[in-house]
């Protein structure tokens, strides 16, 4: 699920950067005008909740890193996905022994949720050297 995400957010930087016409409500269906509180919480990138003037595909990995984590990490409940959520935003910590099961996937979490734009990696680097650091199914075939 994750390769697929990330090849979808490729091609469409690839689509945008082609036509520099290409808006999103064109592709989703809905007008875009960066000015208001579009999405969840908990996948907002800090860029966009601090109003930044410019903002990139790099958004978008932030969002994608807390998709990551979802798939990685189960929750029993509603609060417990809550609190934890909002520890990884709001502080960038996640479970100490969520880290320690799974390091690899840990340390791209970090990149991924980086408070710096600049600091995260593309969907383009991430297909390229850095995704997946092992996939769910051999995950669970080693299980």
């Amino acid at each position: 699920m994750m390769y697929l995400l990330l090849e979808i957010s490729a091609k469409f930087l690839k689509l945008e950067q082609l036509d520099q016409d290409v808006d999103a409500s064109e592709i989703i269906g809905v007008s875009v005008d960066g000015t208001g509180q579009v999405g969840t919480y908990f996948y907002t990138a800090p860029e966009i909740e601090q109003r930044w003037p410019k903002i990139n595909e790099k958004a978008d990995m932030y969002s994608l890193g807390v998709v990551f984590f979802e798939l990685w990490h189960p929750f029993d409940t509603a609060m417990e996905r809550h609190i934890v959520l909002s520890d990884l935003k709001q502080k960038g910590e996640v479970p100490p022994a969520w880290a320690a099961e799974y390091p690899e996937q840990s340390s791209l979490l970090r990149r991924l949720m980086s408070p710096s734009p600049s600091d995260r990696p593309s969907a383009v680097e991430l297909l390229q050297n850095a995704f997946p650091p092992r996939m769910e199914y051999e995950m669970l075939d080693s299980k």
